[in-house]
Protein backbone atom coordinates (compact mmCIF):
# COMPACT_ATOMS: atom_id res chain seq x y z
CA UNK A 1 0.00 0.00 0.00
CA UNK A 2 1.84 3.25 -0.99
CA UNK A 3 2.52 5.62 1.80
CA UNK A 4 1.41 8.79 2.83
CA UNK A 5 2.40 12.02 5.42
CA UNK A 6 1.78 15.21 6.16
CA UNK A 7 -2.16 15.33 4.73
CA UNK A 8 -5.30 13.55 5.66
CA UNK A 9 -5.32 10.62 3.29
CA UNK A 10 -8.21 9.08 1.55
CA UNK A 11 -8.25 5.03 0.35
CA UNK A 12 -11.05 3.13 -0.57
CA UNK A 13 -10.68 -0.49 -0.65
CA UNK A 14 -13.35 -2.99 -2.61
CA UNK A 15 -13.23 -6.32 -1.75
CA UNK A 16 -15.43 -9.04 -3.15
CA UNK A 17 -15.91 -12.09 -1.29
CA UNK A 18 -17.08 -15.51 -3.10
CA UNK A 19 -18.67 -17.86 -0.84
CA UNK A 20 -17.79 -21.35 -2.39
CA UNK A 21 -20.04 -24.15 -3.18
CA UNK A 22 -18.81 -26.10 -5.74
CA UNK A 23 -15.37 -26.49 -7.87
CA UNK A 24 -16.34 -24.20 -10.41
CA UNK A 25 -16.10 -20.95 -8.61
CA UNK A 26 -13.31 -18.36 -9.91
CA UNK A 27 -12.80 -15.02 -8.94
CA UNK A 28 -10.65 -12.64 -11.07
CA UNK A 29 -8.38 -8.72 -11.01
CA UNK A 30 -8.71 -7.27 -14.25
CA UNK A 31 -5.78 -4.75 -15.39
CA UNK A 32 -8.07 -1.68 -13.83
CA UNK A 33 -9.19 -3.25 -10.44
CA UNK A 34 -12.37 -4.39 -12.54
CA UNK A 35 -13.40 -7.77 -10.52
CA UNK A 36 -14.94 -10.73 -12.17
CA UNK A 37 -16.47 -13.47 -10.37
CA UNK A 38 -17.65 -16.79 -11.45
CA UNK A 39 -19.43 -19.79 -10.20
CA UNK A 40 -21.70 -22.67 -11.53
CA UNK A 41 -24.96 -20.93 -10.81
CA UNK A 42 -23.65 -16.94 -12.55
CA UNK A 43 -20.74 -14.95 -13.81
CA UNK A 44 -20.71 -11.19 -12.87
CA UNK A 45 -18.55 -8.18 -13.27
CA UNK A 46 -17.67 -5.09 -11.15
CA UNK A 47 -16.44 -1.89 -11.78
CA UNK A 48 -15.72 0.73 -9.03
CA UNK A 49 -18.04 -1.25 -7.12
CA UNK A 50 -21.14 -1.40 -8.89
CA UNK A 51 -22.11 -4.74 -10.50
CA UNK A 52 -22.24 -3.60 -14.22
CA UNK A 53 -22.85 -7.40 -15.96
CA UNK A 54 -24.57 -10.46 -14.55
CA UNK A 55 -25.48 -13.85 -16.50
CA UNK A 56 -27.85 -16.59 -15.05
CA UNK A 57 -25.77 -19.64 -15.84
CA UNK A 58 -29.16 -21.63 -15.08
CA UNK A 59 -31.47 -19.54 -17.35
CA UNK A 60 -28.81 -18.45 -19.93
CA UNK A 61 -30.44 -15.07 -19.45
CA UNK A 62 -28.29 -12.01 -19.35
CA UNK A 63 -29.60 -9.20 -16.88
CA UNK A 64 -27.67 -6.32 -17.71
CA UNK A 65 -26.71 -4.04 -21.06
CA UNK A 66 -22.91 -3.58 -22.07
CA UNK A 67 -21.67 -0.64 -20.35
CA UNK A 68 -20.84 2.78 -22.24
CA UNK A 69 -17.39 4.53 -22.78
CA UNK A 70 -18.91 7.50 -22.48
CA UNK A 71 -17.66 9.00 -19.26
CA UNK A 72 -20.26 10.91 -18.78
CA UNK A 73 -22.26 7.53 -18.98
CA UNK A 74 -19.98 6.07 -16.55
CA UNK A 75 -20.75 8.99 -14.08
CA UNK A 76 -24.16 9.16 -14.32
CA UNK A 77 -24.39 5.42 -13.47
CA UNK A 78 -22.13 5.63 -10.84
CA UNK A 79 -24.29 8.37 -9.55
CA UNK A 80 -27.72 5.58 -9.54
CA UNK A 81 -26.09 2.71 -8.70
CA UNK A 82 -22.48 3.16 -7.10
CA UNK A 83 -20.83 2.90 -3.61
CA UNK A 84 -21.41 6.05 -1.97
CA UNK A 85 -21.03 7.55 1.64
CA UNK A 86 -23.41 10.04 2.98
CA UNK A 87 -22.22 12.61 5.75
CA UNK A 88 -24.39 14.73 8.09
CA UNK A 89 -23.09 18.36 7.15
CA UNK A 90 -25.59 21.04 7.16
CA UNK A 91 -29.52 20.51 6.59
CA UNK A 92 -29.45 17.65 3.86
CA UNK A 93 -26.27 16.11 4.02
CA UNK A 94 -23.27 15.42 1.29
CA UNK A 95 -22.47 12.18 -0.42
CA UNK A 96 -19.06 11.16 -1.67
CA UNK A 97 -19.21 8.89 -4.99
CA UNK A 98 -16.59 7.05 -6.06
CA UNK A 99 -15.88 8.61 -9.84
CA UNK A 100 -13.04 9.50 -12.58
CA UNK A 101 -11.36 11.17 -9.48
CA UNK A 102 -10.73 8.33 -7.57
CA UNK A 103 -7.07 5.74 -8.58
CA UNK A 104 -6.64 2.10 -8.01
CA UNK A 105 -3.67 2.43 -5.93
CA UNK A 106 -2.95 -1.50 -5.73
CA UNK A 107 -5.40 -4.91 -6.26
CA UNK A 108 -4.21 -8.16 -4.68
CA UNK A 109 -5.75 -11.57 -4.03
CA UNK A 110 -6.29 -12.51 -0.35
CA UNK A 111 -7.57 -15.78 -0.66
CA UNK A 112 -8.32 -18.42 -3.89
CA UNK A 113 -11.65 -17.01 -3.76
CA UNK A 114 -11.24 -13.12 -1.94
CA UNK A 115 -9.82 -9.93 -3.80
CA UNK A 116 -8.90 -6.29 -2.76
CA UNK A 117 -8.89 -3.29 -4.48
CA UNK A 118 -7.96 0.17 -3.07
CA UNK A 119 -8.56 3.17 -4.52
CA UNK A 120 -7.07 6.65 -3.50
CA UNK A 121 -8.12 10.21 -3.44
CA UNK A 122 -6.44 13.03 -1.81
CA UNK A 123 -9.82 15.11 -0.99
CA UNK A 124 -12.14 12.33 -1.00
CA UNK A 125 -13.63 9.92 2.33
CA UNK A 126 -11.28 7.82 3.92
CA UNK A 127 -13.32 4.17 3.82
CA UNK A 128 -12.58 0.72 3.31
CA UNK A 129 -15.13 -0.69 1.36
CA UNK A 130 -15.70 -4.54 0.84
CA UNK A 131 -18.01 -6.18 -1.62
CA UNK A 132 -20.03 -7.42 1.36
CA UNK A 133 -20.52 -4.95 2.04
CA UNK A 134 -18.48 -3.97 5.10
CA UNK A 135 -16.45 -0.45 6.01
CA UNK A 136 -13.91 -0.02 8.30
CA UNK A 137 -12.44 3.89 8.65
CA UNK A 138 -9.21 5.30 9.69
CA UNK A 139 -9.52 8.74 8.66
CA UNK A 140 -10.59 12.00 10.64
CA UNK A 141 -13.80 12.17 9.06
CA UNK A 142 -16.76 12.78 10.88
CA UNK A 143 -20.76 12.97 10.98
CA UNK A 144 -20.82 9.66 8.53
CA UNK A 145 -24.56 8.81 7.92
CA UNK A 146 -24.47 5.61 5.56
CA UNK A 147 -22.96 3.70 2.72
CA UNK A 148 -24.51 2.47 -0.62
CA UNK A 149 -23.67 -0.09 -3.32
CA UNK A 150 -25.57 -1.21 -5.92
CA UNK A 151 -26.23 -2.80 -9.73
CA UNK A 152 -25.77 -1.22 -12.62
CA UNK A 153 -26.98 -1.45 -16.49
CA UNK A 154 -29.93 -3.50 -15.42
CA UNK A 155 -32.37 -3.84 -18.88
CA UNK A 156 -35.26 -2.86 -18.32
CA UNK A 157 -36.63 -4.68 -20.70
CA UNK A 158 -35.79 -7.98 -19.88
CA UNK A 159 -35.87 -7.83 -15.87
CA UNK A 160 -38.82 -6.50 -13.17
CA UNK A 161 -38.05 -5.58 -9.55
CA UNK A 162 -40.28 -7.72 -7.22
CA UNK A 163 -39.92 -5.42 -3.75
CA UNK A 164 -41.34 -6.49 -0.08
CA UNK A 165 -42.02 -2.98 0.24
CA UNK A 166 -46.06 -1.36 0.58
CA UNK A 167 -47.24 -4.76 1.31
CA UNK A 168 -45.31 -6.05 -2.02
CA UNK A 169 -44.28 -4.17 -5.47
CA UNK A 170 -43.67 -5.44 -8.80
CA UNK A 171 -41.67 -2.86 -10.72
CA UNK A 172 -42.14 -3.04 -14.30
CA UNK A 173 -39.15 -1.31 -15.51
CA UNK A 174 -39.87 -1.06 -19.15
CA UNK A 175 -42.88 1.29 -18.15
CA UNK A 176 -41.87 2.40 -14.91
CA UNK A 177 -39.92 6.01 -15.17
CA UNK A 178 -40.20 6.96 -11.69
CA UNK A 179 -37.44 7.21 -8.96
CA UNK A 180 -38.50 5.57 -5.58
CA UNK A 181 -37.21 4.28 -2.52
CA UNK A 182 -38.10 1.71 0.16
CA UNK A 183 -36.79 2.54 3.58
CA UNK A 184 -36.33 -0.88 5.92
CA UNK A 185 -37.99 -1.57 8.06
CA UNK A 186 -40.65 0.79 7.42
CA UNK A 187 -41.79 0.62 3.58
CA UNK A 188 -39.51 -2.08 3.11
CA UNK A 189 -41.18 -5.05 5.09
CA UNK A 190 -38.06 -7.46 4.04
CA UNK A 191 -34.49 -7.00 3.59
CA UNK A 192 -34.65 -8.58 -0.29
CA UNK A 193 -34.81 -7.69 -3.73
CA UNK A 194 -35.68 -9.68 -6.68
CA UNK A 195 -34.66 -9.18 -10.06
CA UNK A 196 -37.21 -11.31 -11.87
CA UNK A 197 -36.61 -11.86 -15.91
CA UNK A 198 -38.04 -14.72 -18.00
CA UNK A 199 -37.37 -18.57 -16.52
CA UNK A 200 -35.23 -17.00 -13.68
CA UNK A 201 -33.24 -14.49 -11.85
CA UNK A 202 -31.32 -13.08 -9.27
CA UNK A 203 -31.63 -11.76 -6.02
CA UNK A 204 -30.20 -9.43 -3.12
CA UNK A 205 -30.99 -10.29 0.35
CA UNK A 206 -29.60 -8.91 3.47
CA UNK A 207 -28.64 -11.32 6.74
CA UNK A 208 -28.79 -8.66 9.26
CA UNK A 209 -30.38 -9.68 12.73
CA UNK A 210 -29.86 -6.45 14.47
CA UNK A 211 -32.53 -4.53 12.41
CA UNK A 212 -30.10 -1.71 11.22
CA UNK A 213 -31.76 1.22 9.41
CA UNK A 214 -31.63 0.61 5.37
CA UNK A 215 -32.85 1.26 2.20
CA UNK A 216 -33.58 0.16 -1.54
CA UNK A 217 -33.54 2.72 -4.22
CA UNK A 218 -34.81 1.83 -7.57
CA UNK A 219 -33.84 4.57 -10.43
CA UNK A 220 -34.75 4.26 -14.18
CA UNK A 221 -32.98 5.94 -17.47
CA UNK A 222 -34.44 5.07 -20.29
CA UNK A 223 -33.83 1.27 -21.13
CA UNK A 224 -31.75 0.37 -18.32
CA UNK A 225 -32.16 1.05 -14.83
CA UNK A 226 -29.90 0.80 -11.30
CA UNK A 227 -30.70 -0.07 -7.79
CA UNK A 228 -29.09 -0.05 -4.70
CA UNK A 229 -28.79 -0.57 -1.26
CA UNK A 230 -27.97 1.44 1.77
CA UNK A 231 -27.15 0.57 5.15
CA UNK A 232 -27.46 3.73 7.96
CA UNK A 233 -24.93 4.10 10.74
CA UNK A 234 -27.18 4.13 13.96
CA UNK A 235 -27.68 8.14 15.42
CA UNK A 236 -26.61 10.49 16.17
CA UNK A 237 -24.31 10.92 14.03
CA UNK A 238 -22.12 14.38 15.10
CA UNK A 239 -19.19 11.89 16.25
CA UNK A 240 -19.34 8.76 13.67
CA UNK A 241 -16.13 8.64 12.06
CA UNK A 242 -16.75 5.01 10.99
CA UNK A 243 -19.73 2.89 9.58
CA UNK A 244 -20.27 -1.22 8.59
CA UNK A 245 -22.52 -2.01 6.40
CA UNK A 246 -24.34 -5.26 7.09
CA UNK A 247 -23.70 -8.03 4.57
CA UNK A 248 -25.35 -7.96 1.39
CA UNK A 249 -26.00 -11.61 -0.47
CA UNK A 250 -25.86 -12.38 -3.82
CA UNK A 251 -27.17 -15.29 -5.71
CA UNK A 252 -29.45 -16.65 -9.16
CA UNK A 253 -32.08 -18.75 -9.37
CA UNK A 254 -34.16 -20.84 -11.90
CA UNK A 255 -38.38 -20.24 -11.63
CA UNK A 256 -40.35 -17.34 -10.38
CA UNK A 257 -40.00 -14.99 -7.54
CA UNK A 258 -41.34 -17.83 -5.04
CA UNK A 259 -37.98 -19.59 -5.36
CA UNK A 260 -35.81 -16.75 -3.38
CA UNK A 261 -38.64 -15.85 -1.33
CA UNK A 262 -38.59 -19.37 -0.21
CA UNK A 263 -35.32 -18.98 0.48
CA UNK A 264 -35.94 -15.76 2.76
CA UNK A 265 -38.28 -17.01 4.64
CA UNK A 266 -36.61 -20.24 5.55
CA UNK A 267 -33.51 -17.84 6.68
CA UNK A 268 -35.96 -15.96 8.81
CA UNK A 269 -37.61 -18.16 10.49
CA UNK A 270 -34.52 -20.33 11.37
CA UNK A 271 -32.98 -17.02 12.73
CA UNK A 272 -35.77 -15.41 14.65
CA UNK A 273 -37.67 -18.53 15.87
CA UNK A 274 -41.04 -16.80 15.49
CA UNK A 275 -43.70 -18.43 17.92
CA UNK A 276 -46.66 -19.61 16.35
CA UNK A 277 -49.78 -17.89 17.20
CA UNK A 278 -52.53 -20.18 19.11
CA UNK A 279 -55.37 -21.92 17.26
CA UNK A 280 -58.22 -19.98 18.24
CA UNK A 281 -56.20 -16.85 15.99
CA UNK A 282 -56.61 -19.11 12.77
CA UNK A 283 -60.29 -19.62 13.58
CA UNK A 284 -61.53 -15.70 13.68
CA UNK A 285 -63.34 -14.88 10.62
CA UNK A 286 -63.76 -11.30 10.67
CA UNK A 287 -61.94 -8.91 13.22
CA UNK A 288 -64.19 -5.52 13.54
CA UNK A 289 -61.85 -2.17 14.74
CA UNK A 290 -64.30 0.49 16.69
CA UNK A 291 -63.65 3.49 17.87
CA UNK A 292 -61.63 3.41 21.55
CA UNK A 293 -63.65 5.90 22.94
CA UNK A 294 -65.93 3.82 25.53
CA UNK A 295 -68.51 6.33 26.08
CA UNK A 296 -68.90 5.05 21.51
CA UNK A 297 -68.47 1.69 22.36
CA UNK A 298 -71.89 1.86 24.97
CA UNK A 299 -73.74 3.63 23.06
CA UNK A 300 -73.47 1.13 20.32
CA UNK A 301 -74.31 -1.92 22.43
CA UNK A 302 -77.80 -3.31 21.58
Amino acid sequence: MRKFCAKCVYILILEFVLVAVGLANTLTLGEHGEVFAETDRYSVRFRDGVLIHFHNKLTQETYTLPPQDDPRFQLESNERSGISIQYNEGEYGKDILIDEHWEVVESKRLTPLSVEVAYYSDYRVDKTVRIRISIDADGISERVVSIMWGCGHLDSRQIDVIVPGNCGEIVDAAIDTYKRGYEYPERWEAQLAILQGGDGGFFVRSTDTTFRFKKLRYVPSGEHFGISFQTDNPAPFGEKKEITSVAWRLNAYRGDWQVPAHIYRDWMENTFQPKQPPTWVKELEVVIYLNLDLEVLIRQRP
